[in-house]
């Protein structure tokens, strides 16, 4: 899974930059090194996280990913949102958190 990851991304990221290639300058290096690095780290983790685990539970937990995206677009892109946008990601939020609420009531009628 880690290896086909890599592989997909490379190839991607090859087939955009075809046209648009910039040779990377000075301190560009360090961020594409620290860029690989933790990317390679985090599928690593969380391909070890589906294995030790339930799948429904952590696969619930990617979605919090939104959240992390929308904190650092503003802060460090400067990124806004429109309502339609704002509306998707709470529907996607909400939801969430509904099936983490049912899935909970549910274990423990079970019990």
């Amino acid at each position: 899974v880690v290896l086909h990851f890599q592989m997909f991304g490379a190839i991607t990221g090859f087939v955009f930059s075809l046209f648009n290639w910039q040779m990377p300058l000075g301190i560009d290096w360090l961020y594409l090194i620290l860029l690989g690095i933790f990317t390679q780290l985090g599928q690593v983790n969380l391909t070890r996280s589906f294995q030790s685990e339930n799948a429904a539970k952590v696969s619930i937990i990617q979605y919090s990913g939104i959240i992390y995206a929308l904190i650092f677009g503003w802060f460090l892109f400067g990124e806004t949102h429109g309502w339609l946008e704002v509306a998707g990601i709470a529907l996607v939020i909400g939801g969430v958190l509904l099936n983490i609420l049912f899935s909970n009531r549910l274990m423990i009628d079970k019990s």
